[in-house]
């Protein structure tokens, strides 16, 4: 199998950004163009979530404790598999509980649209992916976060000439909508 994607490496500052120690790989095969999401742990550690390419070519989400002993895991098994950068990259916001919240698009022919899911281990185990927005309205670029309980979905639509941001909220860290 040829190489497929690029590599992604993370590096430290420990004085505010004045200088860097070195780069660090933390994955092979990842979504070239895709952003990358991350976010800081209640513990202070970095979190990070990108489009990883499994196998010859699926391409779905992977996230990463960057505590120097976490392996990348998977977010879910959309399958998508697909020979191009989607340029959807995914978001994540950790709640002060440690809950993290995922949501991303997926082009996958069994499920397109935007997806949320949530983990109460770590990134171990993910929640059922929950679709939501309007996949008929091109609904992407979907956003995460949370505050305490209070979790909000904000994402973008199309309508006819028009794009609409739309939001939809939990109360109960993600668990009902």
């Amino acid at each position: 199998i040829p190489y497929r994607g690029a590599a992604l490496y993370h590096a430290v500052s420990r004085d505010g950004g004045a200088s860097f120690g070195a780069n660090t790989k933390l994955a092979d095969h990842t979504c070239e163009c895709c952003r990358v999401a991350m976010a800081m742990d209640p513990a202070g550690v970095p979190v990070v979530v990108w489009r990883q390419v499994y196998g010859k070519n699926v391409r779905d989400h992977a996230v990463l404790r960057l505590d120097g002993t976490s392996q990348p895991q998977r977010v879910a098994h959309d399958n998508w598999e697909i020979d191009a950068c989607p340029h959807h990259g995914p978001a994540l916001s950790i709640a002060a509980d440690g809950t993290y919240h995922v949501a991303w698009f997926t082009g996958a022919a069994t499920r397109p649209g935007l997806f949320y899911a949530r983990s109460t281990d770590a990134g171990q185990n993910f929640s059922a992916p929950l679709a939501f927005g309007n996949a008929q309205a091109q609904a992407g670029r979907p956003q995460v976060l949370s505050l305490g309980d209070n979790v909000s979905l904000a994402w973008k639509e199309l309508g006819g000439r028009n794009a609409m941001l739309r939001v939809q909220r939990s109360q109960d860290g993600g668990r009902s909508w």
